[in-house]
């Protein structure tokens, strides 16, 4: 099992993947996976479509069963279904590529909703959504009904609605695909913000440029089988000379192997 660099030694590992199998029918979309994420990483996990980024988020999150292997959350197993498990729950935040957004109610009432679903303190509740409203450049939006957001916007309200509730843990796919520079920026700030606090940012992305920028620790996946798992330092020192996008299309192309 791969445990943290060393540089984390002294910090909790709170996800763990470990030796993961996980198939669908006689496909099988991870391939004996291993890694571990400890508190103050911001981690990225990259790929191409299909090799194994999304089956991987919904394990995480408890949505899927892997085949084999074994994956904590926090110390459990996300996929049970106990009071436990629900606790780990709450100290997860995630952001899908594919989270819907209700367009015809205000900024402030989609992240209200979400809130509540948390059993946030309804004396704190809405101090806390004004909170993260501000937290990701919103306020003077935050009455405005999300259908007159633009798209950097309404990622940016999705990133606040999986921070409301202050978790120890934040998922996030593609959270920068296809935004403004301005909406860009917000949300690489506010990842390094999180990560200064401690918590642990686990970030799919097919954004070299922002993984470059932000991230401390990259897994790079093909096929479902891990190509590569470390620093940007250590990757840099495995392949001198060679682009982030040089290697990355390297190792995930259909001949690998690094010239």
């Amino acid at each position: 099992m791969v445990l943290c660099p060393k540089v984390y030694v002294m910090k909790k590992v709170n996800i763990v993947v470990d030796d993961v199998v996980k198939k669908y029918d006689d496909f099988t979309a991870l391939k004996n996976i291993s890694f571990s994420v400890c508190n103050g990483q911001i981690f990225a996990y990259m790929g191409p479509n299909g090799s194994g980024k999304t089956t991987t988020i919904n394990l995480l999150l408890g949505l899927l069963k892997p085949n084999s292997g074994k994956i904590k959350v926090l110390d459990k197993d996300p996929y049970l279904d106990n009071s436990e498990v629900y606790d780990v729950r709450k100290q997860v935040g995630f952001l899908l590529e594919s989270d819907p957004l209700n367009p015809k109610i205000t900024g402030f009432k989609n992240i209200l909703y979400q809130a509540e679903l948390y059993d946030l303190n309804p004396q704190y509740i809405r101090q806390r959504v004004n909170k993260v409203m501000d937290f990701v450049n919103l306020t003077q939006w935050k009455d405005v009904i999300v259908k007159n957001y633009s798209h950097g916007m309404k990622k940016r309200l999705l990133f606040a609605r999986a921070v409301v509730h202050d978790p120890q843990i934040l998922i996030l796919d593609e959270p920068t695909s296809g935004v403004d520079l301005e909406s860009r920026l917000i949300m690489r700030n506010l990842i390094k913000k999180l990560a200064e606090e401690n918590k642990i940012i686990f970030l799919s992305s097919h954004d070299l440029n922002e993984v470059q920028k932000s991230c401390t620790n990259l897994i790079i996946l093909n096929k479902g089988e891990k190509m590569f798992d470390g620093t940007l330092e250590e990757l840099k020192i495995k392949y001198p000379n060679k682009s982030l996008e040089d290697i990355y299309l390297n190792l995930t192309s259909s001949e690998r192997g690094i010239a």
